[in-house]
């Protein structure tokens, strides 16, 4: 006889059932809330998009109503309206859909606005959020295009000079309208100045703050952007709305420790060369001051100074093969190396300089070299010229491109003003002859002056300006 066995099989109790059921309710809110979280993200990245256009559509706005006039800046508080094609200031404020603009006018000085264009919204959990675009107009009715009067540059003239407290040498000056943003190798490492009249140039502010020793600034809106030396603080931020007392506000610390060299600054990004070792570009996201954001780097070789011109970067280095080097900017999580040029000789990229489709490279045997970049990928070189017989630490224009200004550590003549009208054989225009090196150079078209820092003890800050002849 066959037998049949049967196993007794247990009803589930009603505890596993509740279990079951709060595990599949506990799953369905996870997806759930997963899939609510990154529609969340998505909305929340679309309105900054939009945020950030009308941010930067006050600051395009403002432009024009400066081209218009610019008595049309008043210090305020404004919203804005656009009729028969035309901006204007109207009313304190924009609301459009969830967002509110106002765009804000301050004094500088008597021919520099700082213009503030802020958006403020409420993400759709009703997070409140902000973001800020700001520049600096001045009366372009006033602007200096010269020529200047024959001879006028080829004798410059110490307009004066200023000793600042203490010996540190002074290693770049920034300046917006006429106030002088400056940065010093210790000590009190920072100082503003205004130099409104140059006879009597007033301290303004300062801080002893900076860590590491102090190589560049960068001063966009109530921020200064700072890099230096030191490991753990490449890059420092201080708050400049008050000029009498900046206040340091926020560091980041760079992958590896590379010394940071130079940077520059275009709308919420900073571009940031360091010497040696890898990753030494950066891109950097300044969107909150407060808390700056490293998003992409790459390898390039011993940067010393970078200009930024679309969506590339040019930046100078110690390569004796890649004096030049082109970095293509556009994705900023991912920059990437896409060309470079070999200049003649063995001296090393010093400074730089970027206008319309034009470089122009300094480099430390005293030479300046102009290079065609209309095609970014394939730059050409115009013409090569020694002005000098040292390193030329930094360059700047002037007369609608025409006048070069430069300062460097060629002895007798640091301070060099070179006519590049004819690219293909700049000539020295004047020179004048220093104590010690100089370092950082900003020139004025507004008032035809060069406003110089450098290792000088007791004139750290030169002002020069054309001799009347």
């Amino acid at each position: 006889m066959i037998k049949a066995y049967y196993k007794k099989r247990k009803a589930f109790s009603s505890l596993e059932v509740i279990l079951a059921i709060g595990l599949f309710s506990f799953l369905i809110l996870a997806l759930s809330g997963g899939l609510a979280f990154s529609v969340q993200g998505n909305a929340d990245a679309s309105q900054k998009v939009k945020a950030a256009y009308l941010a930067q559509e006050g600051i395009e706005a403002a432009k024009t109503i400066r081209g218009n006039d610019f008595a049309n800046l008043a210090d305020g508080t404004y919203g804005i309206s656009s009729a028969g094609n035309a901006w204007t200031f109207s009313g304190t404020d924009n609301v459009i859909d969830e967002y509110t603009r106002t765009i804000t006018v301050s004094t500088i000085d008597s021919l520099t606005k700082q213009i503030d264009s802020t958006v403020t919204w409420n993400s759709l959990t009703g997070v409140p959020n902000t973001i800020t675009y700001s520049t600096y107009l001045t009366d372009w009715q006033y602007e200096y295009i010269g020529p200047p009067v024959s001879g006028e540059w080829s004798l410059p003239l110490v307009a004066n000079s200023v000793d600042i407290t203490g010996n540190q040498n002074a290693r770049d000056i920034f300046m917006v309208g006429s106030i002088a943003y400056i940065v010093r190798s210790a000590g009190t490492s920072f100082v503003i100045y205004d130099l409104s009249d140059v006879n009597n140039p007033v301290l303004l502010g300062s801080s002893t703050a900076g860590v590491g020793s102090l190589a560049k600034i960068y001063v966009q809106g109530n921020y200064a952007y700072i890099v230096s030396d030191d490991n753990s603080q490449e890059l420092q931020v201080f708050n400049v709305s008050n000029t009498t007392s900046p206040s340091k506000i926020a560091s980041l610390n760079l992958p590896q420790n590379n010394n940071a060299d130079s940077l520059i600054g275009e709308g919420n990004y900073l571009y940031i060369v360091r010497n040696g070792g890898s990753n030494d570009f950066s891109i950097v996201d300044i969107t909150n001051p407060l808390a700056p954001v490293e998003t992409g780097n790459t390898n390039i070789a011993n940067g010393r100074d970078v200009k930024i011109s679309g969506n590339y970067a040019y930046v100078t280095s110690d390569s004796n093969s890649q004096e030049l080097q082109v970095i293509d900017i556009s994705n900023k999580s991912n920059p990437q190396g896409v060309a470079s040029y070999n200049l003649s000789g063995n001296a090393n990229g010093d400074s730089i300089l970027v206008y319309g489709n034009r470089a122009i490279i300094g480099t430390d045997d005293g030479k300046i070299h102009i290079l065609n970049i209309s095609v970014p990928l394939v730059p050409t070189l115009i013409s090569s010229t020694a002005i000098g017989t040292a390193d030329i630490s930094d360059m700047e224009l002037g007369y609608s491109n025409t006048y070069l200004f430069t300062v460097g550590q060629s002895a007798a003549s640091e301070f060099i003003i070179a006519d590049i009208t004819n690219e293909l054989a700049p000539a020295i225009l004047g020179t004048a002859d220093t104590t010690g090196f100089l370092n950082g150079l900003s020139y004025s078209s507004t008032v035809d002056k060069a406003f110089v820092v450098g290792d000088i003890d007791n004139q750290e800050i030169i002002i020069y300006e054309p001799t009347v002849l």
